[in-house]
């Protein structure tokens, strides 16, 4: 592989969609109760699914980045293709 290939979109970017996927596993394990890294001090109703979609929200600025960059280069291929 090239080591020398650019990413697609900005490490940080990256690097909040891990983090955005962490917290959706995390707020699995909670949910179906694997793990318990709460502390009861801190728990309320839901916490879970406010922590499954603050996950969400953390990889969708990726998400979106990464979908416009794709749909950008597809239409510069699409526009050196009739240039031929």
């Amino acid at each position: 592989m090239n080591q020398n290939k650019k990413l697609l979109v900005p490490l940080p970017w990256l690097l909040l969609d891990l983090a955005g996927g962490l917290f959706i596993l995390w707020s699995g394990l909670e949910y179906f109760q694997v793990i318990h890294l709460i502390p009861t001090s801190l728990r309320f109703p839901h916490i879970e699914m406010i922590m499954m979609v603050f996950g969400l929200l953390l990889m969708m600025p990726y998400q979106v980045k990464l979908m416009l960059t794709i749909s950008k280069r597809l239409m510069e291929v699409k526009a050196a293709q009739q240039r031929k």
